[in-house]
């Protein structure tokens, strides 16, 4: 049972920044080819949304990668 627990953990610490790398995908739909330029207002409106519950400059650093990485 515990073992599951860590794994629970695990994850919930890692869903941020898979949220952050999701949001980058998204933003990068309008960038030309696809050119669906709402996606890109929602993919930066997540990404803001999620920087508000920041708590240090490495966590803000680390989301900004992982949204960087999705995005190109």
């Amino acid at each position: 049972m515990s073992e599951i627990s860590e794994q629970n953990q695990h994850w919930k610490r890692l869903l941020p920044f898979l949220t952050a790398f999701i949001c980058g995908l998204i933003a990068c739909l309008g960038l030309p080819f696809w050119n669906i330029w709402p996606a890109t207002l929602l993919g930066f409106a997540g990404f803001y949304t999620l920087l508000d519950r920041i708590e240090t400059t490495r966590q803000g650093f680390l989301y900004g990668f992982c949204f960087g990485f999705g995005y190109f």
